[in-house]
């Protein structure tokens, strides 16, 4: 490989590594959004049984607390299903791989093996570069 060629490679790299950390970042701050409306969500629910409690209005509390409840349990019994995954895993969803086999991958995770590959790449051609 020519300096020339190992040149336009690193920054092809370097490219590809601002494109796959402005990928990571969008979905870190849906995650950090979606974390935030889940919290929020608690916390309406919890006024609302609060407000229920004390004002004694049954019909108020079912017709409203019921799909909030429901908007609750969702989330839970998935990241119950899925122990381990991080908020930003549920953001880009996974891949199960063919036939619904294989290694399950959430697009974080893809993000962050690439990052990994292309950073030991650069690393590999930098070191041979001085």
């Amino acid at each position: 490989m020519t300096v020339a060629e190992r040149d336009r490679e690193i920054r092809e790299i370097e490219h590809e590594l601002t494109i796959l950390k402005r990928r990571y970042a969008n979905l870190d701050r849906t995650a950090r959004w979606m974390r935030m409306a889940f919290y929020v969500l608690i916390i309406v629910l919890g006024e609302l049984i609060v407000a229920e409690a004390v004002l004694g209005l049954p019909a108020f509390s079912v017709g409203v607390a019921l799909p909030l409840i429901a908007a609750l349990l969702i989330p839970w019994s998935v990241a119950l299903s899925n122990p381990g995954m991080r908020w930003i895993d549920y953001v880009g969803g996974s891949s199960l791989g063919t036939w619904r086999v294989g290694i399950k991958q959430t697009e974080a995770m893809a993000v962050e093996h690439m990052v990994a590959e292309r950073l030991e790449r650069l690393a590999a051609l930098e070191g041979h570069h001085t």
